[in-house]
């Protein structure tokens, strides 16, 4: 929801498409969640909490 309203605002005040900013940005956040989960993992796993 925040992510919309945001990308919502960048692209009324940039005049930039709403959809290809929104698709963008679900992406990056997804991309930098699945690097933190696997780092979390790695830890866990190294050190066997």
């Amino acid at each position: 929801m925040v992510l919309a309203l945001f990308n919502f605002y960048v692209s009324v005040a940039q005049e930039k498409s709403f959809n290809r900013k929104f698709i963008e940005m679900i992406f990056i956040l997804l991309i930098v969640t699945i690097i933190s989960f696997l780092i979390g993992w790695i830890l866990r796993q190294s050190f066997g909490l």
